[in-house]
């Protein structure tokens, strides 16, 4: 599961037309927006990413960048779940 601000899971979830029209109709509201997605991994998925994101968290130069790297290799993908509108 991952959540974050439209700008950024529009790029990370799925295209969705829905998505662009219902963040500009939260934004014209006044409300900031909260974007939901997730992926389903298969177990062997699984161990894949956690084998390769433990390695990265165990880097003795460039830890962050291989994090990220490891971190940024499942978004693009996943599959929008909802959106909600935030007041600040």
């Amino acid at each position: 599961y991952e959540k974050g601000a439209d700008a950024v899971m529009q790029d990370i979830v799925k295209p969705s037309n829905w998505l662009e029209e219902e963040c500009c109709n939260l934004a014209q509201e006044g409300l900031r927006t909260l974007v939901f997605g997730y992926q389903h991994l298969s177990e062997a998925e699984y161990k894949d990413f956690d084998a390769r994101l433990t390695a990265a968290r165990c880097a003795t130069e460039q830890r962050m960048d291989k994090v990220a790297a490891v971190q940024k290799s499942l978004e693009g993908s996943l599959e929008l779940i909802g959106v909600t509108g935030v007041e600040d």
